[in-house]
């Protein structure tokens, strides 16, 4: 999907795969601003239907910011044609 140290969003470098499902893959990845790891979600097929929904789920998730056992949404947006 990415390479191992590939830069997305001009702040997450890849580090390793962490698992694939039938729409994306997870990647660890290393924000650099803040030198810590993350999860990077890429979603495989981004077209149409698919890609407005992951970028929909992705904005109401970063509302529940202070909400228990949500995962934070730090950033999203669009590396060689994939929705992240």
């Amino acid at each position: 999907v990415l390479a191992r140290g590939e830069v997305v969003g001009g702040a997450y470098r890849v580090d390793c795969p962490l698992g694939r499902g039938g729409m994306g893959a997870v990647l660890r990845a290393t924000d650099l601003r803040a030198g810590r790891p993350v999860a990077l979600k890429v979603l495989l097929d981004g077209g149409g239907a698919r890609a407005a929904r992951f970028a929909r789920a992705a904005e109401l998730v970063a509302r529940l910011d202070a909400v228990a056992g949500v995962v934070k949404v730090h950033a999203r947006g669009e590396h060689r044609g994939l929705p992240w």
